[in-house]
């Protein structure tokens, strides 16, 4: 469907970039336009307007991020710029994991460590804000990425991080991660992960 004349240049503007976008209204805590394609389990019609503790509130282990919301929203709307990086570990390929268009399916409980990681695709998000302090705003990007989890983690470090990280997730991060169940084949792979690594590098 052709979108409406007032839309036209902003729909223009989000296929121009890889990135996804949203407006952070810091005045507000809120963010009242979004143009997401490509999220994270997540649906953007649900968000668009609300409230920043709205928003996260499905977030595990949320307490502290809810209670510094608003002066996090005031933060990056102000004259500085930002970045962050988010990530995970996911059964799914695609870059496009709207909660209506993925399957819901487990993690494969017969499947051991090494063919767990081989089916295991590292997904990051690259998150930056682009300040609008004349507006009390900011421009939030999202850049997707997702490769094989073989291939992402290709040194003794990236092995050992992602092992402690992984083995240290609470019960409720590893349910919001959807990983409970493939925590301790990734935690095992990821150890043998370091130690051919550790073997094989000159």
């Amino acid at each position: 469907n052709r979108l409406p004349a007032e839309w036209r240049r902003a729909g223009l503007i989000a296929l121009a970039f890889a990135e996804d976008f949203a407006i952070v209204d810091g005045s507000r805590a809120s963010l009242p336009w979004l143009a997401v394609c490509l999220p994270s389990h997540w649906s953007p019609q649900d968000k668009i307007g609300r409230h920043f503790s709205e928003v996260h509130q499905p977030v595990a282990d949320n307490a502290l991020l809810l209670k510094a919301g608003e002066h996090l929203m005031r933060l990056v709307s102000g004259k500085e710029r930002w970045a962050r990086f988010v990530w995970n570990i996911s059964r799914h390929p695609r870059l496009h994991t709207h909660p209506q268009r993925v399957d819901p399916s487990p993690w494969n409980a017969e499947l051991g460590a090494e063919a767990l990681a081989e089916n295991a695709w590292f997904r990051t998000e690259r998150q930056t804000f682009i300040p609008l302090p004349q507006h009390q705003q900011a421009v939030f990007t999202i850049l997707v990425d997702s490769r094989p989890l073989p291939q992402a983690i290709t040194t003794v470090a990236h092995a050992e991080r992602l092992r402690d990280a992984v083995a240290s997730m609470s019960p409720t991060v590893l349910g919001y991660r959807s990983l409970s169940t493939a925590q301790a084949r990734l935690v095992a792979w990821l150890d043998a992960r370091a130690s051919a690594l550790a073997t094989t590098t000159p």
